[in-house]
C-alpha cells in the first residue's frame, strides 16, 4: 500500500492497483469488513503514522474527486467509483448515493450500485432500496439491484422490508428470483417470501389467458411498442433493440396472436431448455440465477437476468438447482392495463 502513495504518479494506475489489493482482502476466507474500518489500513498491515494516515486520507481525497470529476475519462471515474466501494461509508457512500440520484452519471450507475453492495455493509442496501433511488432507476438498474440484493442472504430482509412498504412491487420480482427465496435453505427467507408471494405463486395463470383471451378487441401496435421498450425491452430484443436475457422476439410475429398471449401470460407453459433458470448456490453463502450461458470443465457461467454474466468455479459451487421454469416473471399483466395488453400483442404481430 505504501508503494501506492509513494509510487508513481499515474493515478489510474494507482486506483487500479488499490482496488485489486482491497478485493483480495474481502475474498479471503471468513474476512469481514467492519463498517468503521479503512480497508487500506487493514492493507498496510501495522499500526499507521500519523503521516501515514495524512498520505492516506490524501489519497482517498483524489479518488472522490477523480469520482466526482466530469470532465475526467469515463474509465478512469468508474474505477475511482469503485474504489469507493472499499472505503468506510462515510467516505463513499455520499458520493455513491449522489451518483445513482444524477441521471446526467447514468454511465456510472452500474459502478455505482456495485460499489454499494460491494462490503456487505446494510447502509448499502438502505441507500438502494430507499423511495428516492427506487423511483428514480431505470427498468435495467432496477433489474442490476434486486439481483444483487437478491444474491446477499444478509440484503434479503431489507428487500423484503421495502417490499412491505410499497418501495419496491412485488411484480418486480422475477420468478426465478422468487423460487430462489420460496427455497432458501433459511427458514426466515423462505417463510416470509411465502407470505409476500403467495398471491403471484399461487397458480391460476391460465385462467388469466382465458380471461385476456375472451376479450373482443383490436390492438394498437404503435402504443404497443411502448409498452414493449417499457416493459419487455430490459430482457428481449425485437427487430434490433433491446437486450438479450431472453430470445430474441423478432421472428415471434408468425406465430398466432393467441400463442403470444399464451406465452406472455404464461410464461412457464413451455420453456426453451437453453433458457430454464438456475439457482447456484456458492460456498461463501451467495446465490445467483439465470441460464447457463456456457460452461466448462473449471466453471459454469449464467446470464442473470439483469442481463450480465456471472463466472463461477466449480470449486466454488455448493449447489446448481435447475427450476425448469424461465427467467421471465409471471405477473406481467399487473404491470399494466388489459388495453396495452392487447397493443402488446398487436406489435409482436407487427414485425416491428
Amino acid at each position: 500500500m505504501q508503494k501506492i502513495l509513494n509510487g508513481s504518479d499515474d493515478m489510474h494506475w494507482k486506483i487500479a492497483t488499490a482496488a485489486g489489493l482491497a478485493e483480495g482482502v474481502l475474498n479471503r476466507e471468513n474476512y469481514t469488513l467492519m463498517a468503521t474500518e479503512n480497508i487500506f489500513q487493514r492493507i498496510m498491515g501495522t499500526p499507521a503514522t500519523k503521516s501515514q494516515d495524512e498520505e492516506l486520507k490524501q489519497f482517498m481525497n483524489r479518488i472522490i474527486a477523480v469520482a466526482e470529476d466530469r470532465s475526467a475519462n469515463v474509465m478512469e471515474r468508474q474505477a475511482a467509483v469503485s474504489v469507493l466501494g472499499y472505503l468506510p461509508p462515510k467516505f463513499g457512500f455520499p458520493l455513491l448515493e449522489k451518483l445513482i440520484h444524477n441521471p446526467v452519471e447514468s454511465e456510472l450507475h452500474a459502478d455505482a450500485i456495485y460499489a454499494l453492495t460491494k462490503q456487505g455493509l446494510s447502509q448499502g442496501c438502505q441507500i438502494l432500496t430507499s423511495k428516492s433511488s427506487w423511483t428514480s432507476f431505470t427498468p435495467s438498474i432496477r433489474t442490476l439491484t434486486l439481483s444483487l440484493l437478491i444474491s446477499k442472504p444478509n440484503y434479503v430482509n431489507q428487500l423484503y422490508q421495502a417490499i412491505e412498504n410499497g418501495i419496491i412491487q412485488t411484480t418486480e420480482i422475477s420468478s426465478s428470483d422468487r423460487q430462489r427465496l420460496l427455497n432458501s435453505q433459511d427458514k426466515n427467507i423462505s417463510g416470509r417470501a411465502k407470505e409476500l408471494f403467495s398471491e403471484l405463486e399461487s397458480g391460476g395463470r391460465m385462467q388469466v389467458y382465458e380471461m385476456f383471451k375472451s376479450l373482443d378487441k383490436t390492438g394498437d401496435a404503435k402504443m404497443g411498442k411502448e409498452v414493449f421498450i417499457r416493459t419487455c425491452s430490459v430482457c428481449h430484443s425485437y427487430a434490433g433493440t433491446g437486450g438479450n436475457v431472453g430470445p430474441d422476439l423478432t421472428g415471434v410475429k408468425n406465430q398466432p396472436a393467441d400463442a403470444l398471449l399464451l406465452h406472455t401470460l404464461v410464461p412457464n407453459y413451455e420453456v426453451y431448455p437453453n433458457y430454464l433458470a438456475v439457482i447456484i448456490e456458492t460456498n461463501a453463502g451467495d446465490s445467483f440465477s439465470g441460464w447457463i450461458e456456457t460452461e466448462s470443465e473449471n466453471s459454469v457461467t449464467l446470464r442473470t437476468s439483469s442481463g450480465t454474466q456471472q463466472s463461477i468455479l466449480r470449486s466454488n459451487i455448493k449447489s446448481l438447482i435447475n427450476t425448469g421454469k424461465s427467467l421471465m416473471p409471471d405477473g406481467l399483466e399487473q404491470t399494466m392495463t388489459q388495453d396495452e395488453m392487447i397493443d402488446l400483442i398487436s406489435f409482436l404481430k407487427s414485425g416491428g
